[in-house]
Formats: C-alpha cells, structure tokens, sequence
C-alpha cells in the first residue's frame, strides 16, 4: 500500500469567497498522491460552479444541508486512500503540509498528526499562535481535556481510525473535533505534532458563534461526556477542576462582547472551580467592568421603556494558552 496517498476532505456551505484558494492549497501539495473531495453541504452561493470548473482533480459531492460533521463523514466514507486530511473551505495550507505530516508519521509510527498553525484574516488577531505551554508530564488525553488546542484543519489521520471511533458526531455542532479528539486519545495515545505553522486558520466575523448559550452547553456536554468515558483512568481531581474552569472561561471569552453580563457569570464560574489563575481574574475584573459600563449607558429605563443602544466593542484577540485564557 503507497503510505503517500492521501483524501481530502472539504466540507462548503456558502463558502465562495475563499473557496478557490482551499482548493488550490489542497492541489498544490507536494511529494504526495491526493484525491479531493469536496462535499457540497446545501451550498445556495456559487460554490457548486465554482468547484465544478476544476473538473477531474476534484471529486464534487452535492448534500442537502446537513451540516459540517455529516459533509466530513460523508467524504470520509467516500475516500479511496488510507490517509484521510481534514480542510476547511476558508483554511489554507502550506504546500509542504501533507509531506512533513507523512514523514512525521513515518517517523513516529503515528496515525494521529497534526501540525502548528498561522492565523489570517483579521487585523485584531495576533498572526502567531501561542506556543503550546502544556505540561510534558500530561498525557495527550489530559491535554485535551484542559483544552482544544488541534486545529480541524491540520490533522492527518488514518481512515481506519476515524472508522474504528465512528468519525465526527452530528449532535455536536460547534464541538464535534474535540468530541472526536477526545475520543481518539482515548485509545489511541500517539498523537505526532509537526512545529512548524504549515496550516493558515482564517478569522472572519463569521467565524465565531454568536449562539452563545448554545455553544456553551455543548462545550460543557463535550467535557463531561469525555470525563465520563475517562474515569477508570488515574485522571487527578485538580485536572478536572481546571479542565471544567476552561470550560466556562472558554464560553466566557467569547461572550465577552455580546453577552458581557453573562460572560460575567461564566468567569465567575470558572474562578470557583479553579481560582489560581491570574490572567482570569483579570478578565473577570474587565468583564464586570464591561458589564456595569453597558447598563448605565447602553439603556436606561424611562416610565417602563428602555432607550439607547450599546455600542459594539471590538473583538477579543487570541489569547495566550499559559495566561489560562481560551486560544480561538
């Protein structure tokens, strides 16, 4: 079996304005065999004719909209190569991604890689991701319980394994990769990075869930379902704790904005689980700040009726994983 060949898979939903230069990035690897599949999920914008002008290189698959997890699973059980690479349709790569991922494996008997990313696309957004400050000492399971830090679009696994786990979840949405992580590590420990950023994250608007309360539900269910599965193993206590306290500063950060009130409440939350973080106490003391600052001038009731509006802040940019605050 040629261990170079690789499919790859592209969910798009209204997705022309980037979609183009996923696929060049895609076609463009170098030192590999690749086959792409590109799962149309209900797509009603130009994104069918614009993969359709492609032609062969490009394998188009049409769906009712289902959502990302099925357009993923879907491809996933169409793939003809034993390694399987996950794109989003606003994602670039580097041309020399799937080499080096191939050699990492290589080299580390893996079927698990993933590689270091750069975000784009949004001015308020540090280019360079954090480095990965996690503990040495914690297994890859543990590490992914304290945080999501596997960008969808850098991973490379293999088919069989995906298989062997039942792929993404459609009742996940918002959280179906750390469900799948999660439950990868859980039987399967050799997990390969590749340092170098050969992945490009895109940040738009749009790229941020403004369903707030239900994107903290399904990060609090994600957890616990993977804490649940996960405890026979010799997990410790303060763990956890922290892991539910990133929880809840996760929600709150990206509420921050919008829902200044109630990302107040999730800091807060956080802090009593696990309150030996500074930069969160920061955050908290910031967002309760935010939060006063907005009901005195964002509405004042006058004989029953609320007048004014609130005036948009600017978006929160990355945060660094060793302040104890969320990464995008």
């Amino acid at each position: 079996m040629n261990n170079s060949q690789v499919t790859v898979v592209m969910p798009v939903y209204n997705g022309e304005s980037h979609l183009a230069e996923a696929i060049d990035s895609a076609l463009g690897q170098i030192a590999c065999t690749v086959e792409i599949i590109v799962i149309d999920d209900g797509s009603t914008d130009a994104s069918a004719s614009i993969i359709q002008a492609y032609g062969a290189p490009i394998r188009y698959i049409k769906q009712a909209n289902a959502g990302p997890a099925a357009a993923r699973n879907l491809g996933v059980s169409m793939a003809s190569y034993p390694w399987i690479a996950f794109l989003d349709a606003d994602d670039i790569w580097e041309p020399n991604k799937l080499q080096l991922q191939l050699k990492a494996a290589q080299d580390s008997g893996s079927p698990f890689i993933y590689t270091n990313c750069r975000n784009f696309g949004d001015d308020r957004v540090s280019e360079e991701r954090p480095p990965d400050t996690g503990s040495r000492d914690l297994s890859t399971l543990e590490r992914l319980l304290l945080d999501n830090f596997i960008t969808l679009s850098s991973v490379l696994v293999r088919r069989d394994l995906l298989q062997s786990v039942g792929g993404f979840r459609t009742d996940h949405h918002g959280t179906e990769d750390w469900d799948l992580w999660l439950r990868i590590a859980q039987i399967e420990t050799r997990m390969a990075f590749v340092a170098e950023p050969l992945t490009r994250y895109r940040w738009q608007p749009e790229s941020l869930s403004k369903d707030h309360l239900h994107m903290a539900s399904c990060r609090q269910q994600t957890l616990e379902e993977a804490i649940t599965k996960s405890s026979d193993s010799s997990t410790g206590w303060k763990l956890l704790r922290q892991a539910r306290a990133n929880v809840m500063a996760t929600s709150a950060w990206f509420a921050e904005d919008e829902l200044p009130r109630q990302s107040l409440i999730w800091y807060c939350q956080s802090l009593l689980q696990w309150p030996f973080c500074a930069a969160r106490w920061k955050a908290t003391i910031k967002t309760a700040v935010k939060a006063v600052t907005r009901t005195k001038t964002g509405a004042c009731r006058v004989g029953g009726v609320f007048k004014g509006r609130i005036a948009a802040d600017m978006k929160p940019g990355n945060a660094d994983v060793s302040t104890g605050l969320p990464t995008a």
